[in-house]
């Protein structure tokens, strides 16, 4: 779990760094409710060029009650980060975040996990 800029992201003890790295660490992220403002993705992305671009890395989301256009350029905004290729980001106008996790068990199993 994050801290948004809501949440008192610019204090001394904020974890922006350690959480920028859990991101470019991870190999896929689930967006659950996050509603991809601009200034939440600037906290956990930084700016495009400190990304490296890696096309493994996969992200899945919710995107429940935006429309089509919107949700479009969310993934766009997401690749142009340089996290992922396009065919690797999946938003769900359709679902809830309880509705997409079991969907996407299967996907989101650690490696190595019972």
């Amino acid at each position: 779990m994050f801290r948004t800029f809501t949440e008192r992201t610019f204090e001394p003890d904020s974890q922006i760094e350690q959480n920028r790295n859990a991101v470019l660490e991870a190999e896929t992220l689930v967006f659950l409710g996050f509603a991809f403002h601009m200034l939440n993705l600037g906290l956990l992305f930084g700016s495009p060029q400190e990304c490296a671009v890696s096309y493994s890395k996969q992200a899945f989301g919710t995107a429940l009650g935006l429309s089509e256009s919107v949700k479009d350029s969310i993934a766009l905004k997401l690749s142009s980060l340089g996290l992922f290729h396009s065919n690797r980001i999946i938003l769900r106008r359709d679902l809830s975040a309880a509705q997409l996790l079991p969907e996407k068990s299967r996907t989101l199993r650690v490696p190595g996990a019972a």
